[in-house]
């Protein structure tokens, strides 16, 4: 029902240019309905980058809806600039500072994951050296077949630290 109500305001606009209410309804109405039903925003997001004269007067609202769908993670920001390319009107320069801090910030979320798994790493193979260093605890090798050809193991056998075995 709401976007019926979107598309009534954009019809009204499309079937008359001159009629300057109708794109600001729209902008209301998706201020009012957006955040119970938040595929509204793409909707809009393609209205007011349909014509250059839309995109002219509501070029702050336009800018607004981006950062307003990345903060509510309504849609990826893949999709903002899919939305944007579909009519050739808006170009990636109006969000291009948008584009580059969701660029930013993935680098620093990638770089946070990395160090996170090289410090598990890293603590797991302190452990395993600190397993091995240890006099108190010999290491002790129960496998008894040839981790290779899965023959009988007689001596004399290689015992790897990787407690793989071989003769």
């Amino acid at each position: 029902m709401y976007e019926d109500i979107l598309r009534f305001w954009m019809d009204k606009h499309n079937a008359s240019s001159s009629e300057s209410s109708a794109p600001t309804e729209v902008v209301q109405a998706l201020v009012r309905y957006g955040p119970t039903h938040p595929h509204l925003y793409g909707l809009v997001l393609r209205f007011l980058t349909s014509t250059p004269e839309l995109l002219t007067r509501h070029q702050a609202d336009v800018e607004k809806i981006p950062e307003h769908v990345e903060k509510e993670r309504i849609i990826p920001p893949l999709g903002v600039v899919q939305i944007l390319s579909r009519n050739g009107v808006a170009s990636v320069g109006l969000v291009k500072d948008w584009l580059m801090g969701r660029i930013k910030e993935a680098r620093e979320e990638m770089q946070i994951q990395l160090i996170n798994s090289y410090q598990l790493e890293t603590n797991a193979k302190l452990k395993q050296v600190a397993e091995l260093e240890d006099p108190m605890h010999a290491k002790v090798f129960s496998v008894t077949r040839c981790s290779q050809c899965s023959e009988q193991l007689d001596l004399p056998s290689v015992h790897f630290m990787c407690n793989h075995l071989y003769y």
